[in-house]
This record gives structure tokens, sequence and C-alpha cells, in this order.
């Protein structure tokens, strides 16, 4: 809201509807409330930059809110107006667990968005505008997956890389992490 205090986003779903609101975290006060056209409940919400004003959106004053629904489909909006951005279909082969943003892999300035599949080890990278697939990352299918992360260029070769939660039965976690391009 331009106060320099964070703000909080939740997503409450009622009556079919996603609603997302963007509150002020020292006052409480409501910054911004939007309906999400999404008709499924959300799997997880994330936080892109701005897209800037390049790709004929207009916006790019506000962070963006990503909304990934349990039928593996994410739409970006503009966090202050609502407004719709994108909207990305991921692989309905495989069921959505977690969403990360990743910073843009495929040169255009958009971010991507990476998907965790339930069940599949599978960290599918959209990019979060076109929907474009930018990489499919495989993990070791004897683990569950958990939680999906973006981290940067650890290792110098300038991909960001996606680290992956992994727990098995017998009590043996760990994070596999991956280039993501």
């Amino acid at each position: 809201n331009g106060d320099s205090t964070p703000d909080i986003a939740v997503v409450t779903r009622s009556d079919g509807q996603n609603l997302a609101s963007i509150k002020d975290a020292a006052s409480g006060a409501l910054v911004s409330q939007f309906e999400s056209s999404a008709d499924l409940p959300p799997v997880d919400v994330e936080v892109t930059e701005a897209f800037g004003f390049g790709f004929g959106y207009g916006y790019g004053l506000a962070p963006n809110l990503v909304l990934l629904g349990k039928n593996g489909e994410a739409e970006t909006r503009d966090a202050l107006s609502g407004a719709l951005l994108g909207g990305v279909a991921f692989n309905p082969r495989f069921t959505p667990l977690d969403l990360t943003v990743l910073p843009d892999q495929d040169g255009n300035g958009i971010p991507e968005l990476g998907m965790l599949g339930e069940g599949s080890t599978k960290v599918e990278i959209l990019d979060a505008v076109t929907g474009d697939l930018v990489n499919n990352l495989w993990f070791d299918p004897l683990f569950e997956p958990l939680q999906v992360i973006a981290l940067p260029d650890l290792n110098g070769n300038g991909s960001a890389e996606v680290g992956v939660a992994l727990t098995r039965s017998d009590k043996i976690d760990g994070v596999v992490i991956k280039d993501a391009r």
C-alpha cells in the first residue's frame, strides 16, 4: 500500500468463491480485496515481484499474487487492483502439492512458477504469463515430496535452483537441490 510496512494476503473460500484480502500488517487495515476466478480451493498462494510496465499490463507498482488451484491452474493477479495478469495450467496428470516462484529463467523478464506434483516427485516449471514449459525436474520416487522452494543461483552457472523437501517412511528426510534450467 506504499507506506513501507508489509502487507499480508489471506485467501478465504466462501460460497464457491476465493476471496483474496490484502491487509496492512501493522494496522490491520484492508488495502485491497478481490475475487479469484479460480473455481477450486487454492492449494497455495505465492507472491511475485511486479511485472512492470514493459509487458503491456499497465500495472507494475505492487507485487502480484499467484493462486494455485487444486486443478493445477494458477492465476497471477495484481495485488492492489486484483487485475488478472496471467493464467497458466500445469500438467493435469499431476496433483498440485506446492508452488514456488523462480526468477526469470527464459529471458523474457517474467518470473517462472514451479509446481510440485503430489506422488510424482516432479517439479514442473512454467513461465508465469505465457504458460510455456521451461523445464521438468524429477526427484527420487522412493521419497514422498513435501515442499518446493526457490533458491538463488548457488553454483554460479546462471540458473536459479529448485529445492524439494522429501521424506520416506523410514524417517529419512532431506532436501534435494537442482538447477531450474
